[in-house]
C-alpha cells in the first residue's frame, strides 16, 4: 500500500490503523507499506479487514475519526488523491497494523 510520506510516523507509532482507497486491490493478510517520496523503507504491515461502503455510508466510527474531525474534511481530502473518484464512489476501509517483527 502506498501512501503519503506525512503518515509515516502515525503508522510507525500504531496511531495510524486505518486508510480507505478507491480502485486499489487490497485484501486481508501480509502487506507492505510505502511512503512515497521519502528515504524510509517499506514497513511490513498485516491487512486485518476490507471492508467496501459507499462514500455516502462513510461515518465518524467507521473511519475511527477523533472529536472534532469531520467525514466531509476526510473525504475532502481522499479526493485529493483520488480527483476522478465520483460522487457515488464504493471505496474500501482498510484496516492494518504493523506485522510482529516491527513492534
Amino acid at each position: 500500500m502506498r501512501f503519503h510520506p506525512g503518515y509515516y510516523e502515525s503508522t510507525v507509532s500504531g496511531q495510524k490503523t486505518l486508510t480507505v482507497r478507491w480502485q486499489e486491490s487490497h485484501s486481508p493478510g501480509p502487506a507492505l507499506a510505502y511512503f512515497e517520496h521519502t528515504e524510509h523503507g517499506p514497513l511490513p504491515v498485516d491487512i486485518t479487514s476490507v471492508d467496501t461502503c459507499r462514500l455516502s455510508e462513510l461515518t465518524p466510527q467507521l473511519l475511527h475519526l477523533r472529536e472534532g474531525s469531520s467525514v466531509d474534511s476526510y473525504v475532502a481530502n481522499l479526493r485529493k488523491h483520488y480527483p476522478t473518484m465520483p460522487q457515488d464512489a464504493r471505496v474500501d476501509i482498510v484496516t492494518f497494523r504493523l506485522s510482529a517483527p516491527n513492534i
